[in-house]
């Protein structure tokens, strides 16, 4: 187990960013160990990842160029009680231990002391889910059910949406409805929601993937979650809360990486034509829109009343207005669209649900 653990964990002081974001995503872990012939360099986390990105590094930049020259150790024969403190005390996931000259000897886990993964931080913050879409991409499924009640496994995608914040420490909810907002209303009402409030909010009239965010104003006075009704993210909150919050972003957009392989040889040419190299088969990567933000309260006010306005506009009228939008990276198998019916199967397959 030791061993696998390690192999499972570990990646080489070359591997890529995109690599080390790969490997997160397989081993859906968020701390990786940077080894170089079996010895230990550092650590390797999503935030490390993240701040790479938003530095605008190339995805091929080796994971050695961005260790932290500090990170948290044990030695092998290291005192139980001591290693347990450590990692309760800075919240570690994984605790390594080392022997001489930082030869990696074994790898401790949360759940290995505490029975269960890693908790995340908890941040309480309204959510507001976007739900008066018609769904048109899932159609014929949306013609009989609202695409809010989609099932995901034994839930609905709503569900599951409003568990993940719970999680994260949210109970303040506020659902915009439109197309079959009974329905939806009625299903709520029969299922267990935990400590979620939920209040529904109804557009008299479609107003696009934004303009109901205008029916919120006076009702949240705080930096507060918005997402679509389609989307799962699986990333820390909390520490996308606080990302908004110190860099003093009108709207923080949550994006995901998304990696394409290139079938052709690709040609990069000078002017007028000329040659100058052959790309082949290369891998490219994109940063996406998953849907997911933290917006500002003050963003309220440029929405007119009964204005239909979508969520791209928004963000080019806060720029207009001077204000800061920003974005929050995550891996890309942290985002799940089941807003169409290709990545509504595959998200059932990868999370053992369908």
């Amino acid at each position: 187990m030791t061993h696998e653990r390690i192999s499972a964990l570990s990646i080489g002081k070359d591997c890529t960013l995109i690599g080390a974001l790969k490997r997160m995503d397989e081993t859906e872990a968020k701390l990786l160990l940077v080894t170089d012939d079996g010895h230990l360099l550092g650590l390797l986390s999503i935030g490390d990842v993240q701040r790479g990105i938003l530095a605008r590094l190339p995805m091929s930049t080796p994971a050695g160029k961005i260790l932290r020259k500090d990170f948290l150790y044990c030695g092998v024969g290291d005192d139980p009680q001591k290693i347990r403190e450590l990692m309760l005390e800075n919240r570690c996931e994984y605790m390594p231990l080392v022997g001489d000259s930082f030869a990696l000897a074994d790898v401790v886990a949360w759940e290995d002391l505490f029975g269960v993964r890693k908790p995340t931080d908890k941040r309480r913050a309204p959510v507001a889910i976007m739900a008066g879409g018609l769904g048109l991409r899932m159609k014929p499924l949306t013609n009989v059910i609202p695409k809010p009640l989609i099932p995901v496994g034994d839930k609905s995608i709503l569900e599951r949406i409003i568990s993940n914040f719970a999680d994260s420490g949210c109970d303040e909810f506020f659902l915009c409805v439109n197309y079959k907002a009974a329905m939806i209303e009625y299903y709520l009402s029969t299922v267990d929601l935990g400590k979620a409030v939920l209040a529904m909010v109804t557009e008299d009239k479609p107003l696009g993937t934004a303009g109901a965010l205008r029916l919120l104003r006076g009702k949240v006075k705080e930096p507060f979650y918005v997402t679509n009704c389609d989307i799962l993210v699986d990333a820390d909150y909390a520490e996308l809360l606080a990302h908004h919050e110190k860099t003093g972003d009108k709207i923080t957009i949550v994006s995901a990486l998304k990696t394409m392989d290139i079938p052709y040889g690709v040609l990069h040419f000078l002017e007028g034509g000329v040659l100058d190299r052959i790309e082949e088969k290369p891998v490219q990567s994109i940063s996406v829109n998953t849907g997911m933000y933290v917006v500002d309260p003050s963003v309220l006010d440029l929405i007119g009343d009964d204005e239909s306005i979508g969520f791209p506009d928004l963000v080019d009228r806060v720029r207009q207005e001077g204000g800061k939008v920003g974005v929050f990276p995550v891996s890309e198998k942290s985002w799940y669209d089941i807003g169409n019916w290709d990545e509504y199967v595959a998200t059932l397959r990868v999370n053992g649900r369908g």
